[in-house]
């Protein structure tokens, strides 16, 4: 456990001692929805191969396990690339068993020829514990769910709250374990094609939030493709879950399909399969008391550990597992890392300090500027949605960059938005995006303000709502995904703001950093790196006439200090079944600058296995030794903390290492006192802890934010990235030195 962290530097000035001391962070008790599975409740299993005339056997492995449950004794799961049970059958029944459905359902298992003990097979810590929650588990989710619905479940009007345990297995210090998430959701009462039904228009429909009747996707409706009848034939060909097929034979030809985007991926549903989740903002729509939703939704610590101890103790009364990792139970898992590096400016170095480093910035200088604005003024345009002028915080803004910073601003054009709303604020950006500034300075009312009903500019609306991960103001947000789409840097400016000057140095570290230039870098650079790099790929949502796909590559390259090198984007024509051409690789790799170099690379999400070899590829061409550390910011258990005897989310910096490779890290914290998720993080080439000090190290990089993101710089708002890349807008052009998705 790191309670402490000292670090010997070398004397650079006067400011800067020897020896930098770190004090102890106070001994909280830190506890993780992770629990070790009881030995007891892993029986000797037994795994099989598939064999196939022809295809994947992963394609129909889960689907097998599952018929054979039915068909035979005992618990059957796939994984690992094997069918496992804790009940071989003989020989006969196997048989029988493969025949019948070879016989009833030729599409899916025609191909089986059979399937094979595997007498060399050794169980892992990780496929253990993917039985035990595939199985064992698996058959008390109904307990769970009852458990949970009387512990904090409810009925609200028109919808109903659904709590369900999220169940992940894991391999925790070389043992079997799993982890139990809580989820909530509002479900509205009538299903989509129901309510499809009282609309004007069916395009009132996009935006919604939905979730699949037969699997756990949810996500958002972005069109209305037509009507079922046109499209039913297609539908039943895309899915082989029973219940899908179903429902698509039983809807009504004029039933409308709707396409649906889940993270990066869009499907189709006709409008019966898909349950509504009442967001926030929708509550009044749909007739729910905001307040009653609200208190639904955003889940305190206490709360929420609460419901995770409801559904732990109905697998604690069936012995398959026992009690949660804490600093009690295993403290040398645990990380309380007080992350205070130094930090290098224009003229000397300090230990970086969150409540300091904006006026260290202006008395120690900028450490780098673009050479454009040696000879330049810097040029602003402005979106002020306030109802008062700005001029005496502008020409504040403006004496304060020239006088302490050395930098003059000229500001392009104001754009006044009088009433807010997102109709105003695209027709806002079209004309600041001719202007071409430097930066945008967009003033907003202060975060939970009443924004202004646009159809009735007299009536007072309710406070926006905020994502749980988010802390910016929801059409703020709206406005600035508008200039990413653009390549426009944004500094968002709230009410409070202009009459609280201890707040103006942090607006002005902003708009240096994400006009291009550097406030402060790493004093000392990642030692098992040269350069850090936020890698991603995009393939485009349609294919082009001849049948390739546009798929683009970018890389946000740093140096490993934190120095912005480029963002260098790159978009190739990609056949479907064939390679990505290597040459990719130099334009985001290149071989005169990176060849024998150290890179470590961030990527947001699992590499594919295609990527994976192309790097593979090119670090043997190039002789480049890439480490990786994969990034998940969704569906970590959370980490909590317990000081005397109250519950609350883990503070920042908190980690949870699960293995040499994976740990969990707490980055930012969660609005209203929820508890923030961790990151889920894996390395390659490098240890859990360097993974966590490179993430910590370049969160810091998101220089004047109010509150620090959960992402670091090199991947932050890469989702939004993504989305325009995906729509052919190539956001950012194909070269920049100014990080304009800060």
């Amino acid at each position: 456990m790191v309670a402490a962290q000292t670090r010997k530097k070398r004397a650079i000035n006067n400011d800067k001692p020897l020896v930098q001391e770190i004090p102890a962070m106070p001994e909280s008790q830190l506890f993780v929805e992770m629990f070790p599975i009881a030995p007891e409740a892993i029986p000797p299993l037994t795994a099989y191969h598939v064999y196939l005339k022809e295809g994947d056997p992963l394609l129909i492995g889960g689907k097998l396990a599952y018929q054979l449950r039915i068909a035979l004794k005992g618990m059957w799961v796939w994984a690992g690339e094997r069918l496992l049970t804790d009940t071989p059958p003989n020989t006969v029944e196997l048989i029988m068993a493969l025949d019948h459905l070879r016989e009833s359902q030729p599409k899916v298992y025609g191909a089986l020829e059979g399937i094979e003990e595997d007498y060399q097979w050794q169980p892992t810590p990780q496929l253990l514990a993917d039985y035990v929650a595939r199985a064992p588990v698996a058959a008390l989710e109904g307990e769970i769910r009852a458990a949970l619905t009387e512990a904090a479940g409810g009925k609200l009007l028109n919808a109903r709250v659904e709590r369900s345990a999220t169940v992940q297995a894991w391999n925790i210090a070389q043992q079997p374990a799993l982890s139990l998430s809580v989820t909530t959701r509002i479900i509205y009462d009538h299903d989509l094609a129901a309510y499809a039904q009282t609309l004007k228009s069916r395009n009132e429909m996009v935006g919604l939030t939905v979730a699949d009747r037969t699997s756990t996707l949810q996500g958002e409706i972005i069109d209305v493709v037509g009507n079922l009848g046109k499209q039913r034939n297609r539908l039943l060909n895309l899915t082989q879950r029973e219940k899908m097929q179903d429902i698509l034979r039983l809807a009504p030809d004029d039933e409308p399909v709707v396409r649906v985007q889940a993270g990066r991926n869009v499907y189709d549903y006709t409008a019966s399969a898909l349950y509504i989740l009442v967001r926030l903002e929708d509550a009044e729509r749909f007739g729910i008391d905001p307040r009653q939703a609200e208190a639904a939704l955003r889940i305190k610590p206490p709360i929420r550990a609460g419901l995770v101890k409801a559904a732990s103790d109905q697998l604690k009364k069936h012995n398959l597992i026992a009690n949660a990792f804490s600093t009690k139970t295993a403290p040398e898992l645990f990380t309380r890392a007080a992350f205070k590096p130094f930090l290098r400016f224009g003229k000397g170095v300090r230990v970086y300090d969150p409540a300091k480093v904006m006026y260290d910035a202006a008395a120690m200088g900028d450490y780098a500027r673009l050479e454009k604005y040696r000879t330049e003024p810097l040029r602003a345009a402005v979106v002020n949605t306030l109802n008062e002028k700005i001029d005496d915080f502008v020409e504040a803004l403006r004496r304060k960059l020239r006088a302490e910073y050395g930098f003059d601003i000229d500001m392009a054009r104001e754009r006044k938005v009088k009433v807010l709303s997102k109709e105003n604020l695209v027709a806002a950006a079209k004309v600041l995006e001719k202007e071409a500034p430097d930066i945008i300075l967009m003033f907003m009312p202060d975060e939970g303000a009443p924004a202004v009903d646009p159809k009735n500019p007299t009536r007072k609306m309710p406070p926006q709502p905020v994502d749980e991960d988010e802390d910016y103001y929801s059409l703020a947000r709206y406005f600035r995904s508008l200039a990413l789409a653009r390549g426009l840097p944004c500094q968002v400016i709230h009410r409070a703001t202009l009459d609280d000057p201890e707040d103006m140095p942090r607006v002005v570290l902003g708009t240096l950093a994400k006009s291009g230039n550097l406030p402060f870098v790493l004093d000392e650079p990642l030692s098992y790196a040269d350069f850090v790099v936020g890698l991603d790929v995009v393939t485009a949502e349609k294919p082009n006439a001849d049948h390739s796909v546009n798929t683009t590559f970018t890389a946000r390259v740093y140096r490993s200090d934190g120095a912005l090198l480029r963002y260098v984007a790159h978009t190739e024509p990609v056949m479907l079944a064939e390679p990505i051409p290597l040459a990719v690789m130099n334009t985001l790799f290149p071989l005169d600058e990176m060849k024998k170099k150290r890179v470590l690379l961030h990527y947001s999400g699992r590499l594919s296995n295609e990527l994976r070899a192309l790097l593979v590829q090119w670090s043997k061409a190039a002789k480049i030794n890439f480490k990786l550390v994969e990034i998940m910011q969704y569906s970590a258990p959370r980490v909590y903390s317990l000081d005397a005897g109250k519950i609350a989310g883990a503070p920042v910096g908190s980690g949870f290492l699960l293995n040499d490779e994976e740990a969990l890290l707490v980055t930012s914290t969660a609005p209203y006192s929820m508890t923030a998720q961790p990151l889920h993080l894996r390395a390659e080439g490098l240890t859990a802890a360097q993974a966590i000090e490179s993430v910590q190290a370049f969160t810091l990089l998101h220089y004047g934010a109010f509150t620090l993101p959960k992402l670091p710089v090199t991947l932050y708002r890469g989702e939004e990235v993504a989305a325009t890349l995906a729509k052919g807008a190539l956001v950012g052009g194909e070269y920049s030195v100014v990080p304009w998705w800060l």
